[in-house]
């Protein structure tokens, strides 16, 4: 058959076009490549580790270049919809940093962690970094005044008299 038209590459195309870098990052028209902190033989799951994804604010503001969950499921991109529906499109949402397809956390209200939703049909979204303490994991974190409660974990759920501190 004939060949189809030709298409000027894109950012989110998923190939390496052009000038970029990487696929879909760095050179002149993309956005910069998330540079791997890891040194030798480190494997994505053991970058970026540090309890930079741990802040205050459940890894909202982590942009690290992990890319698979706890369990070791690769990411979806966060521009795709499949094969899992991903209400949290990077068009949509161009200040959460959903770049690629690292994990990040959107919304952390709704997850405690940096997460993404996976490539894999029976698993629609999980955590990546399983070290991050927060509000409901049983344990007395930095900033809590009692196991899951107080500090900032009493303000993330008013509502619920699980997470209120014993007087």
């Amino acid at each position: 058959g004939p060949c189809p038209p030709c298409r000027a590459g894109t950012c989110s195309d998923g190939l390496l076009n052009q000038d970029e870098e990487d696929t879909d990052c760095g050179g002149k028209s993309c956005e910069p490549c998330c540079q791997e902190e890891c040194s030798g033989n480190a494997t994505d799951a053991q970058c970026d580790r540090s309890h930079a994804a741990c802040t205050h604010d459940h890894g909202a503001s982590y942009r690290g270049c992990l890319r698979r969950t706890v369990g070791n499921l690769e990411c979806q991109r966060w521009d795709m919809n499949s094969p899992n529906n991903n209400p949290w499109q990077s068009l949509l949402y161009p200040d959460k940093g959903l770049q690629s397809n690292y994990c990040r956390n959107p919304d952390p209200k709704t997850f405690h962690g940096i997460m993404c939703y996976t490539t894999s049909r029976q698993v629609q979204w999980a955590y990546c970094d399983v070290d991050c303490p927060h509000c409901r994991d049983g344990i007395q974190n930095p900033g809590e005044d009692g196991v899951d409660c107080g500090g900032h974990c009493e303000e993330t759920f008013p509502d619920d008299p699980q997470y209120k501190c014993n007087p």
